[in-house]
């Protein structure tokens, strides 16, 4: 062997590739490596399941990757384990703790976790109007207290009651 050659080594997964085929690591059938999906970090540039069998793990287990990742997110963000955010909503009986609203999978009645902006301590759990609504009031006792009198000095005998 000359000097700065080098010999190539190849593996059979390597090998059926370049003959335009690959066997599925799930299903075990051999189809076109169209099938697949490309991953650079394998040995033959090709992910092991096909697209097919990619797509009906991925959609079996959607429920389980979307409760890893929302809790994920609650220790990141707001440090909260799922075993505090479980105690959050039996302390508030699911309920919104402004509002009292019953909390819902619509995307407004999911409860989102209210914190202080300054101390980043964690105050309840609140709906998604609520917690708006306290963003828009900048968090301000005055400005919320302001909102009150002005409420209070503005009622009229024909206010609908909610």
């Amino acid at each position: 062997m000359k000097q700065g050659m080098f010999r190539h080594y190849s593996t059979p997964a390597q090998c059926s590739v370049l003959r335009g085929v690959k066997r599925c690591g799930r299903c075990d059938r051999t189809r076109k490596v169209k099938f697949f999906y490309k991953k650079e970090n394998t040995t033959c540039g090709y992910s092991s399941w096909c697209k097919d069998c990619s797509r009906a793990y991925d959609h079996e287990n959607r429920k389980r990757f979307q409760k890893r990742k929302e809790q994920a997110w609650l220790k990141t963000a707001y440090n909260l384990s799922p075993e505090d955010y479980d105690v959050f909503m039996l302390m508030q009986k699911k309920r919104c703790a402004i509002c009292g609203r019953k909390f819902g999978k619509q995307r407004w009645l999911k409860p989102r976790v209210d914190h202080c902006h300054r101390t980043g301590k964690n105050r309840g759990l609140l709906c998604n109007k609520c917690n708006m609504a306290l963003g828009l009031f900048k968090e301000s006792l005055i400005i919320i207290k302001n909102a009150v009198a002005y409420l209070q000095r503005s009622i009229c005998q024909n206010t609908i009651k909610y």
